[in-house]
């Protein structure tokens, strides 16, 4: 499948490269914006991409990650920050039709933009978000470990089997992943342990008004069903939450073909 690099000049300081893969047949098929996980990257969602080649596909390097530039200010890198360029990539190609698929912390991306309106959005799907409530850990040291989560190749692949995976992958997707997880800035990786996560969007998040599928794992270590029935899927109009067994935080990774079978079908009741 061919794909392409786009760069859109955010500001002066921030400059998103996206991946862009054209559908693979002539149709009006919505295109899906993939927003991934923190410490994640277009690579998070290649295993479903050949298995959703009918609609065109963008995925972004988010600020200060992979092949983007960011601001040289710990302060902007907020959920806010990421939001705008998202909404700044979508006016700049001129995208009259879009689903956006926010995993993770891209989730409480894709609910602030979702809670905003934006002319074209047609759905919104979350796989095992963030909630738009703070996430704030008890403990100095439980923050330090998340702070600290990706500084080492050791510690990121602790992370990437231990916490974000609960079924197994492959050796070159871990590889892949703590590659993904240790591309960021300084200034990038710190900001949601140090206070997106925390950042409380709750307020706007009602104001949701597209369909919105929630897929989550039921043996999520990171985000639990608990967690999101009472934080997400309670603020949401009418959106739908599908469990998929057997698999942890890391979806894309661990069930794409459930994954784009469950994508595919909530995309066709929105346009048929």
């Amino acid at each position: 499948m061919a794909s392409t690099t786009i760069n859109v000049a955010i500001n002066s300081t921030t400059d998103l490269t996206l991946l862009s893969i054209p559908r693979s047949k002539s149709n009006s098929n919505p295109t899906l914006i993939f927003l991934p996980f923190w410490g994640g990257s277009p690579s998070t969602f290649r295993h479903l991409y050949p298995l959703l080649s009918d609609y065109p596909i963008l995925s972004p390097w988010y600020r200060g990650w992979g092949k983007s530039t960011g601001p040289p200010v710990a302060s902007e890198y907020s959920i806010g920050d990421l939001a705008s360029d998202t909404l700044s990539v979508i006016h700049h190609l001129s995208l009259s039709s879009y689903i956006i698929v926010g995993h993770s912390m891209g989730g409480k991306v894709a609910q602030l933009i979702a809670s905003g309106h934006p002319p074209g959005l047609v759905g919104v799907v979350l796989l095992a978000p963030a909630p738009p409530t703070p996430l704030i850990l008890p403990t100095k040291e439980m923050r330090m470990q998340q702070l600290n989560a990706y500084i080492t190749p050791q510690s990121a692949e602790f992370v990437v089997r231990n916490v974000l995976t609960s079924s197994r992958i492959s050796d070159e997707d871990v590889a892949a992943m703590v590659n993904d997880c240790r591309s960021g800035t300084d200034l990038a990786i710190a900001a949601w342990p140090k206070y997106a996560a925390a950042e409380d969007i709750s307020g706007v998040t009602e104001e949701i008004d597209v369909p919105t599928l929630v897929l989550l794992g039921e043996l999520d270590k990171v985000e639990t069903l608990e967690r999101v029935m009472g934080e997400v899927l309670s603020r949401l109009q009418g959106g739908r939450l599908f469990v998929i067994k057997g698999v942890g935080h890391m979806l894309p990774i661990e069930a794409p073909k459930r994954l784009a079978e469950e994508i595919s079908g909530f995309i066709e009741s929105l346009v048929s």
